[in-house]
């Protein structure tokens, strides 16, 4: 009979085991391609300091955010790239900004938006061949938010997501979904992976990078400190959770967390997915800086990983057009050029 017993709460136990291993898929560990060859294109014209953006906007430009008080947006033509004005700067006019992130400009077709989170305002804009022209002005916050919204994502123009951060109660779901000019909060979605962590703690470790595909219909989730990815519709619901399979001793007594680096999601298309991977610990990364290689990665929206090389260059942005088959980068090393990289055929 106590043998029974043991035999029974084994299988129990064995079964919520498996029943949690059952919430990931696993996809499988890919090989290096060969490394991806840079072409340099010299932008000294547009006098970019500090770049923190780029972004392809409707295969027509290459926008680049910079720290410039002056002239925080650089604007470039597309395929050749040639430098065609600076717009926006920092102050309180019409056209001015005391405080945008400039890390993450959301586009859809020629259009940018900017977070004025200041003001918790959206401002939507069209690109042309000289200038921005202001589309229209929205709000966008929810009645219990504490303090700016992080990680804003475009997913149609009556939905945003961003990630639950600033909020008065400790976190259950991952992701705040709002309407543009309504403080109620559309749906909450999206679950913490399993942690002992509670509140902003719990907020940080799972830090992640999000995208939506450009028809609105899904949106991913890719996680900085963590092997895993998720995919959502655009309701909020689960389509799948994966974690990614590691080479065997790939780094020996590694533990996840805050201090190791996986990748972040930069630019989707309604069938592949583009992030830049890291694979090692921050401190590492900053200490070698000026030689430290990423990772150019390609994703399918069924979770498959596709493609994944290392840039022949320390690069640390990118985008992607698939119209033209290139790869559009900077280096923070190297301010005076876009690097620029044949996409591999998939």
């Amino acid at each position: 009979m106590i043998r029974y017993r043991i035999l029974k709460l084994f299988l129990v136990f064995l079964f919520v085991a498996c029943s949690r291993n059952e919430n990931y898929k696993v996809i499988k560990y890919l090989d290096y391609s060969p490394s991806l060859s840079a072409q340099k294109y010299p932008v000294e014209n547009a006098g970019i300091l500090n770049a923190q953006e780029i972004i392809n906007i409707n295969d027509e430009y290459i926008l680049i955010s910079d720290e410039d008080d002056e002239a925080i947006l650089k604007i470039f033509s597309l395929p050749d790239l040639r430098y065609q004005y600076s717009w926006g700067t920092e102050g309180r006019g019409p056209d001015e900004f005391p405080y945008i992130p400039l890390d993450k400009i959301q586009s859809y077709e020629d259009k940018i938006v900017l977070n004025e989170i200041g003001k918790r305002e959206l401002r939507t804009y069209t690109v042309n061949d000289s200038t921005l022209l202001r589309e229209n002005v929205e709000s966008l916050s929810h009645n219990n938010q504490e303090g700016p919204l992080a990680d804003i994502t475009f997913v149609t123009s009556d939905l945003y997501v961003a990630e639950n951060g600033m909020v008065a109660t400790d976190l259950e779901n991952e992701f705040v979904a709002l309407e543009p000019n309504n403080d109620s909060i559309k749906f909450l979605f999206g679950e913490f992976p399993e942690t002992e962590l509670r509140g902003y703690e719990k907020l940080f470790e799972f830090v992640k990078t999000t995208e939506s595909s450009p028809n609105g219909t899904k949106i991913a989730a890719f996680y900085l400190n963590h092997n895993l990815i998720a995919f959502y519709d655009n309701e909020g619901n689960l389509i799948n959770r994966f974690k990614v399979e590691e080479q065997h001793n790939f780094i020996k007594n590694r533990e996840e967390g805050e201090n190791y680096r996986y990748r972040k999601l930069l630019k989707t298309s309604n069938q592949y997915l583009y992030s830049l991977g890291y694979y090692n610990e921050r401190e590492y990364i900053n200490e070698n800086i000026e030689s430290f290689q990423t990772t150019f990665e390609v994703w399918k929206w069924t979770g498959d990983l596709v493609f994944k090389a290392k840039f022949d260059t320390p690069i640390h942005n990118f985008t992607v057009s698939e119209k033209y088959g290139k790869i559009y980068a900077y280096s923070v090393l190297d301010m005076s050029n876009i690097y620029v990289f044949d996409l591999p055929d998939l």
